[in-house]
């Protein structure tokens, strides 16, 4: 279980940007479709919004993945991923109509989406491999969820004293800061080190490699239709059943409340478990909160369904991410954490306007029923595609 110490002040600079990323998305994700809808676009109109945003993260992931594996500049990577994202995010708010939000929204999703891959590729390249990088990485892993938490709760309850453009330069101003912090980045390896880790060898077993980067890869997708869906359209859920704004900040962020504890929870039994039993244990949750969607008649239960994703994205956001890692060389693995974080964008392209086509002919909570039977498919992906990892099979390939 022991991961390598890293230096105090590495250590610090990794937990200020991880707390940044977080406290600056918590100012705009709950609040999107909420403004959206309030500028007047329609169902169909925000789920558009969410799948433009969500390509384009999709395609620009794997590219600073490869970028940061071959060329090593994670300072200039980050700063710049950031600085994009507070331009989408922090004009958000001044946008009127539906194609300005639409251009900003992308903008913002592949800042964000860039920055936070950068951001854990560096992470896991300051710890061990092994059974000790879940645990290490899950202490590192719940900043973003306890920022998020504090931005978006105070976010909600402030929304209705305050402009959707002042919140919304809040976090472009957070991401601003989180640029700043990437310049104390410690400087990239030299070049002749970066091009020996290239040579050395890959992992002796290639075909798991790929069959678990393919399996995790199509579950983040799966993951990302039923997430992607819920993100979207349970804001405007809890407005149709009468809850406030202050419960629709709440519901967005509960879910990052509940994972603080359960991260250091994820992290201690994927060393004692299997990591591959995990991810399936969370996994088998997102059926069950996407079907109490769909049943509960009253807004402010849904806080209590809209809790389970704690458990869930807890699973996704550590287990995935080590597990990946551990099937990669260091060569190449923010590629292949790009390949994976990219996947779980593909989700979101596709999730948000099927749902929104859906919502807008049957009804916003029938519509959740639907999407509770995508989620099946989520933990059967994981019992088909790892089941080699299931039966015992050890994970770190290096």
């Amino acid at each position: 279980m022991a991961a390598r110490a890293t230096p105090l002040r590495m250590t610090a600079i990794l937990v200020l940007l991880w707390t940044l990323s977080g406290a600056a998305y918590g100012c705009v994700l709950p609040f999107i479709s909420v403004y959206a809808a309030h500028q007047g676009l329609s169902v169909p109109q925000i789920g558009l919004l969410g799948a433009v945003s969500a390509c384009a993260a999709a395609v620009a992931q794997p590219l600073v993945g490869r970028l940061l594996d071959r060329r090593g500049c994670r300072r200039l990577l980050l700063c710049g991923a950031s600085i994009t994202a507070a331009m989408g995010y922090g004009l958000l708010g001044h946008a009127e109509s539906g194609p300005l939000i639409l251009a900003c929204t992308a903008v913002g999703g592949v800042g964000f989406f860039g920055a936070r891959l950068v951001v854990i590729a560096v992470t896991l390249n300051a710890i061990e491999s092994g059974a000790g990088a879940h645990a290490a990485f899950a202490r590192f892993r719940l900043c973003p969820s306890a920022g998020f938490t504090v931005t978006g709760t105070a976010g909600g309850l402030l929304l209705g004293h305050i402009s959707f453009a002042l919140l919304f330069s809040v976090g472009g101003l957070l991401f601003v800061a989180m640029a700043l912090g990437s310049l104390a980045l410690p400087p990239p390896a030299p070049r002749h080190d970066r091009l020996t880790a290239v040579a050395e060898g890959r992992p002796g077993d290639t075909r798991l490699a790929r069959r678990v980067l393919l399996t995790l890869s199509l579950m983040s997708v799966l993951y990302g239709i039923v997430g992607s869906s819920s993100d979207t359209y349970l804001p405007l859920l809890l407005r149709h059943l009468h809850g406030s704004y202050a419960l629709v900040g709440l519901a967005s962020t509960i879910g990052a409340v509940v994972e603080i504890p359960l991260m250091l929870v994820v992290g201690l039994l994927a060393a004692r478990l299997s990591p591959a039993v995990v991810l399936l244990l969370g996994m088998s949750v997102v059926p069950l909160r996407v079907a109490l969607f769909a049943i509960v008649p009253a807004a402010t239960p849904l806080l209590a369904a809209q809790a389970l994703d704690g458990w869930t994205f807890s699973v996704f956001a550590i287990i995935g991410v080590t597990i990946v890692a551990d099937q990669t060389p260091r060569a190449d693995r923010a590629w292949s954490l790009g390949i994976y974080a990219g996947a779980g964008t593909i989700g979101p392209i596709i999730g948000p306007l099927a749902a929104g086509f859906l919502a807008a002919r049957i009804g916003i909570q029938p519509m959740f029923g639907l999407v509770a039977l995508v989620g099946v498919a989520v933990p059967f992906s994981l019992v088909v595609g790892l089941w080699p990892l299931l039966c015992g099979r050890p994970t770190t390939a290096r």
